[in-house]
């Protein structure tokens, strides 16, 4: 998974998905460490305290994404899969979409897996 957070933040800042001129620039580097410390439940909480502060910031849709992402990461695979799938219908213009989809496709993958009922 750290190939993955680097593969992002390479490909977020290549095209552009920085601006520091946001209100929510610092709130949302200070979670991305926690996320990149692998602090997951802070992460989870900074980004909440952002999308609650900052509801029109250019960074939500990364917000609600790096939410996905630390659940997932804490084996909450229901919870990181149902947080993609919203992700997925709201933001379908983010440059994270795409990652969201494959994060999507391989938790349903797991879940089916660990299906009783299949």
């Amino acid at each position: 998974m750290k190939q993955l957070l680097i593969f992002i933040s390479f490909f977020t800042i290549l095209f552009g998905g920085v601006d520091q001129n946001d209100p929510a620039f610092k709130s949302y580097f200070d979670a991305y460490q926690s996320i990149l410390n692998e602090n997951w439940k802070q992460s989870i909480t900074e980004f909440n305290q952002l999308i609650k502060s900052y509801p029109k910031s250019n960074y939500i849709d990364d917000a609600y994404f790096w939410i996905a992402y630390a659940h997932q990461e804490q084996n909450e695979n229901q919870k990181a899969f149902e947080l993609y799938q919203d992700f997925l219908v709201q933001h379908k213009g983010s440059n994270l979409y795409e990652n969201a989809e494959v994060q999507r496709n391989q938790l349903a993958k797991v879940l089916f897996k660990n299906d009783p009922k299949k």
